[in-house]
């Protein structure tokens, strides 16, 4: 027996001289797994706790952070495995404010949790009311002010900043730039997907505090080093967020290149909303930065590979965008009747953004690619259902688009009911765009579907208000669109005489088309609404130094509103001799009213 009791004894020395000639002193800050510091041998097949040194276990009592490392290690478990916001506030309470315990580590795992419950739906009202919001703020604050966040950490809590801003903004205001100006500042110590976080969190951020656009820079001249490293989700996530930082934060344009280029290698591997943001980014981008166009064909090929698992919101995504992207890469035609197929079965899914810009889309990609009407008539069929809850832009695509898309796939006249009766209660929210596209849209749609016209006293009694904000544009089409629409709804003519007073202020950035729209329409509404005239002088002065640029209709329009407006408004003569020399190059043979015209001018230049 005693020799057995010395056998023990021997081991446990020898143990305890070896971890005392070879162990480090171990860093206590919560971050790692530390070595035991018991040992433990095995003997005749019995574990059994080996007897440390009098020295050594002194020293182990008195190392207060041994303790502490515990305390932090099993304070982090707790964060992570919390069951719900509420209980997680509640286990900060207190540890927050202990500077010894409370780290970085458990700093990005608090934030990070917290966002993990916000993104599941799991956030209540009452977790954005709790007091230790206010105590996380000031210690993430002092750590801050200490620098003692490392790029890991001041990525994740950027990120997680970003999902809970709106609902602890109070709290955060005064720390959010001073966290921005550390990220900035730790962008070089950041790997691939913390740089994309970040840029994430920026693109929530942006309004919250002007230091959000300080770290985009930075954050932008990292991406192209880190490409390479980026997997599909990060590359998708950075071009999203530089397509809505463009404008805010024009640097980050400075990462298109790099991320176009590495896109087309990566999409085997993305998820449909990756392939979804990417196209949606290209289109937004492809004016600023049109190297983003070479990420185009690789994700158009891709997408009917993947357009069975695509929600609503990717299908509408992808073909809004394939609908301003066809000019600059025609490729990306290859998706649009994959994506037309499948949309009639997710329409019931559908919120009426996703309506709208299908719909929108469809009417602008039905040239180039037919196939996209096969989708029309179940959206058509769901937009009644959801006209309540259309905001007014939306109203005003789903009838432009509706009067483009009559013909073509007349199933789409359903839907202009529902609308014609919806937009009154809008048009105080409506843009001129809006107003103009919507009067133009009845112009057009009055004999297919007269319910548009009850829409049309109300856009009318909107317009005047709107027209110091109208481009030419928009001028033209109301004006054009109140000529065409006088008869079968007179209350059209209030707006004329807004539109008249407003169009000479606006000739000089008229095109040709503007120009000869007007000056038809004026022709045409000069009995019903002699106002009009007021806008005959400008146009006829602007008409000459635009003719080289008319196509046949525009000189035919312009000759034939000169011929009705002569007597009315005799200026309108001005325009007369350089459309009759332009007549000739044209093929457009009215020799005898152009002679009748250049003869009317002639006796009044005398």
């Amino acid at each position: 027996m005693r020799k057995r009791q010395a056998c023990r004894w021997i081991v446990a020395t020898l143990l305890a001289g070896c971890w005392l000639c070879n162990g480090k002193e171990p860093n206590f800050c919560g971050t790692v797994a530390l070595p035991s510091w018991g040992a433990t041998v095995t003997y005749g097949g019995r574990s059994l706790p080996g007897r440390l040194p009098r020295r050594v276990r002194e020293r182990r009592r008195q190392a207060p952070d041994g303790s502490a490392d515990g305390e932090a290690r099993r304070l982090t478990s707790q964060i992570t495995k919390a069951g719900s916001a509420s209980e997680l506030l509640s286990l900060l309470d207190k540890p927050v404010e202990n500077a010894k315990l409370f780290n970085g580590f458990h700093m990005s795992a608090a934030w990070t949790t917290l966002a993990r419950f916000k993104k599941r739906r799991q956030f209540r009202k009452a977790d954005a009311r709790s007091p230790v919001w206010a105590k996380l703020s000031v210690r993430l604050h002092k750590m801050l002010q200490d620098d003692l966040l490392p790029p890991r950490v001041a990525a994740n809590v950027f990120y997680s900043v970003g999902k809970l801003y709106d609902e602890v903004d109070m709290h955060m205001m005064q720390v959010l730039p001073k966290l921005c100006k550390a990220v900035r500042a730790k962008t070089g110590g950041m790997n691939a997907q913390q740089i994309s976080n970040c840029m994430l969190a920026a693109v929530s951020l942006q309004d919250a505090s002007p230091e959000v656009l300080d770290a985009v820079p930075a954050l932008a001249k990292r991406i192209p080093d880190k490409v390479e490293e980026m997997i599909p989700q990060a590359l998708s996530n950075c071009l999203w967020a530089a397509a809505n930082l463009q404008d805010a934060s024009p640097e980050v344009l400075d990462a298109v290149p790099a991320l176009a280029k590495r896109i087309p290698d990566k999409v085997e591997e993305m998820i449909p909303q990756a392939l979804s943001n990417c196209l949606w980014a290209a289109a937004k981008l492809q004016d600023a930065s049109p190297e983003v166009l070479d990420a185009v064909p690789a994700l158009a090929k891709r997408i009917p590979d993947k357009v069975e698992e695509m929600n609503p919101q990717d299908l509408s995504n992808n073909l809004w965008a394939a609908a301003n992207l066809q000019d600059a890469s025609p490729e990306v035609l290859d998706a649009v009747p994959a994506l037309a197929k499948r949309i009639p079965d997710l329409v019931e899914e559908m919120i009426p953004q996703h309506l709208s810009n299908c719909l929108w889309a469809a009417a602008n990609l039905q040239d180039a690619s037919p196939e996209v009407l096969d989708a029309v008539p179940a959206l058509a069929r769901r937009i009644p259902d959801k006209v309540e809850e259309m905001k007014p832009q939306e109203l005003s695509n789903c009838l432009w688009a509706a009067a483009n898309l009559q013909d073509a796939s007349p199933e789409v006249l359903d839907a202009v009911p529902a609308l014609a009766k919806r937009i009154p209660d809008k048009v105080e929210e409506m843009i001129p765009q809006a107003l103009s596209n919507c009067l133009w849209a009845a112009a057009k749609l009055q004999d297919a579907s007269p319910e548009v016209l009850d829409a049309v006293p109300a856009l009318a009694k909107r317009i005047p208000d709107k027209v110091e904000e109208m481009n030419p544009q928009d001028l033209s089409n109301n004006l054009w669109a109140a000529a065409n629409l006088q008869d079968a709804s007179p209350e059209v003519l209030d707006a004329v005489p807004a539109l008249a007073k407003r169009i000479p202020d606006k000739v000089e950035e008229m095109n040709p088309q503007d120009l000869s729209n007007n000056l038809w329409a004026a022709a045409n509404l000069q009995d019903a609404s002699p106002e009009v005239l007021d806008a005959v002088p400008a146009l006829a002065k602007r008409i000459p130094d635009l003719v080289e640029e008319m196509i046949p209709q525009h000189l035919s329009n312009c000759l034939w509103a000169a011929a009705n407006l002569q007597d009315a408004s005799p200026e309108v003569l001005d325009a007369v001799p350089a459309l009759a020399r332009r007549i000739p190059d044209k093929e457009l043979q009215k020799p005898e009213l152009v002679a009748k015209l250049q003869a009317k001018l002639d006796r009044r230049q005398h």
